[in-house]
């Protein structure tokens, strides 16, 4: 398809740049979100910290390729848990990570401020070469009732491709971490055409972190007929703002049951010391 080969404006500059050179040559993608135990164990104490996220990306067999961190500074990150949290500014830096060499420089993810009402100024986040600093793209959020679908658009703020995750998969309602709930996917597609190019699935890790740490999840991105690594890089930033955007925010019942069982442990080891009972065996 026409639309995915490379950019001619910024082709030349993205050649030779090593992270835009390995995304040429890979076809699928997993992005896992790191667990941040301080924030866990403040969320169990009942007042939350909010850390930076950061997030590992690999390739199908575990091999890490990229590291993004956010670079928000800790005022606005607490806003995130709020109600302003759609309209709250954030930064984020994907960094290129060559087996045996320092981290290098890749992408940056810019998201300013901007006062989200509803279906009015939709939230949107720029992406950069971070070392040419030419703008890639940016995405944004049109509003959508109970669906989750979103418009992906080149360095000239023309759509080319679009997101849709339809409301009726179950994992939107009840999202766990076994079985048909534990899954959500959406459907990459071209936006002139209306045809799949790509999809991106998000999977709950598993039943400890679904109790522990239930805001995080991990992603998998399938890059299918996408060839452009001007357009990979995209969507692989978009999926780290989907998170933020959607799937940040943790589990309350999920942690006060993880937690009522951490206290039912701790008396039940406690015994007789925890409490006013004997638990000798004549009691």
């Amino acid at each position: 398809m026409a639309l995915f080969a490379p950019l001619a404006p910024q082709q030349q500059s993205m050649e030779f740049t090593p992270g835009f050179a390995l995304l040429q040559q890979v076809e699928e993608l997993q992005v896992k979100e790191r667990v941040s135990w301080l924030q866990e164990v403040t969320t169990f104490l009942g007042a939350e910290i909010e850390t930076r996220n950061r997030y590992s990306v690999q390739d199908r067999i575990g091999n890490q390729l990229f590291y993004a961190i956010e670079r928000t500074d800790c005022c606005r990150r607490q806003l995130q848990r709020t109600c302003l949290h759609e309209c709250a500014s954030w930064e984020v830096d994907v960094l290129h990570t060559p087996p045996g060499q320092y981290m290098q420089s890749f992408l940056s993810m810019r998201r300013p401020m901007q006062c989200v009402c509803c279906c009015l100024c939709r939230p949107t986040a720029e992406v950069f070469d971070d070392l040419t600093k030419q703008k890639i793209g940016s995405f944004r959020d049109p509003w959508r009732c109970c669906n989750y679908n979103f418009q992906l658009r080149d360095a000239y703020d023309s759509a080319v491709l679009e997101v849709h995750g339809g409301c009726c998969q179950p994992a939107v309602w009840c999202s766990l971490p076994c079985g048909p709930c534990s899954e959500l996917h959406f459907d990459v597609l071209d936006a002139r055409t209306g045809h799949r190019v790509a999809t991106i699935r998000k999977v709950v890790p598993g039943i400890m972190t679904y109790f522990f740490a239930s805001d995080v999840d991990n992603y998998h991105i399938h890059y299918e007929q996408v060839q452009d690594p001007a357009w990979k890089a995209l969507l692989l930033s978009f999926t780290i703002y989907m998170d933020f955007l959607f799937f940040n925010d943790p589990n309350p019942k999920a942690e006060e049951d993880a937690l009522g069982v951490v206290e039912a442990v701790a008396a039940e080891e406690m015994g007789c010391f925890g409490g006013n009972n004997c638990c000798c065996c004549c009691c």
